[in-house]
């Protein structure tokens, strides 16, 4: 999916509490997990947009082990989920429980490393990457099985559309067990640009200061983030390094298009909007 090396020098992470790792530290850092892991087998992975998260989700992908992506709200479905997908490993925060025949091997900063105590083979589609569950608005949700070619091929389509370069500095603004949270990892990494990684919520002045400090480029968001931006004083904030602001999701209310598209407009800042689904990796089309 990546090729970390390439980009080995540059700045690949800044955590929300100043710690920056190279595309060379996390290649080495994923490396690292997927050794406590077997070859092509299913497991489930708690994320928050933390640096062991992100490294786990990359260090699977780049030795072809398959996550099942689970929020922290997916907690209390995890045993039904286990019962039902029988994944060989579990990783979980050290805050959580976790589901019965399944007993600790290992752990990785605060995620813990849980294996199943009778293993069950099943074979594993040659091209199967992604487990990724959807948002569930039009029913229950599911998980939608994605390739590495439907990964990588969008990732470069968005990379295309949104002229991202080395030089661009987005901000884990949605969860990255979220398509949309998601596809912002996988875009930025393969462009070898650098991720600001934060769970500060983007009302808060700490999250926009992070932002403004280590010179944000892009923005993303759903229409509530945006709604709620625009009763927080946004349309005031000058952001300097600022280019690009994408929002898909749903549907942005129309004279939030227009504010928006003013604000954007008169900065010289582009502004996306965008339609995905899951199963189609994220984003679909744009305007």
């Amino acid at each position: 999916m990546w090729n970390l090396k390439t980009y080995k020098n540059n700045t690949a992470i800044i955590t929300d509490d100043g710690i920056k790792y190279t595309y060379e530290e996390l290649a080495n850092m994923s490396d690292i997990f997927a050794s406590c892991i077997d070859e092509r087998c299913l497991v489930f992975l708690q994320c928050r947009n933390r640096i062991e998260s992100l490294a786990t989700y990359v260090g699977m992908l780049q030795k072809r082990i398959v996550p099942l992506m689970l929020g922290t709200s997916d907690v209390s479905m995890i045993e039904s989920l286990a019962n039902e997908y029988k994944p060989m490993y579990i990783c979980l925060y050290k805050d959580c429980n976790v589901c019965n025949g399944y007993y600790r091997v290992d752990t990785f900063y605060d995620l813990v490393i849980y294996k199943r105590v009778e293993e069950v083979r099943y074979l594993i589609h040659n091209d199967l990457a992604l487990l990724l569950p959807t948002s569930g608005t039009t029913g229950s949700r599911k998980y939608v099985r994605l390739s590495y070619e439907n990964l990588k091929v969008n990732a470069e389509s968005i990379i295309e559309y949104l002229d991202i370069t080395v030089d661009d500095v987005t901000i884990t603004s949605m969860p990255m067990s979220y398509t949309y949270g998601l596809s912002l990892i996988n875009t930025y990494l393969l462009s070898g640009a650098t991720l600001l990684l934060t769970e500060k919520s983007i009302i808060t002045k700490k999250f926009w200061d992070f932002f403004e400090a280590n010179g944000g480029t892009s923005f993303s968001g759903v229409p509530y983030a945006y709604e709620v931006l625009s009763k927080t004083g946004f349309f005031n904030r000058e952001i300097r390094t600022l280019k690009t602001l994408t929002q898909a999701g749903g549907k942005l209310r129309e004279d939030l298009q227009d504010r928006y598209g003013k604000y954007a407009s008169e900065r010289n800042i582009d502004f996306y909007i965008m339609y995905g689904q899951t199963e189609a990796t994220a984003r679909m089309s744009y305007l």
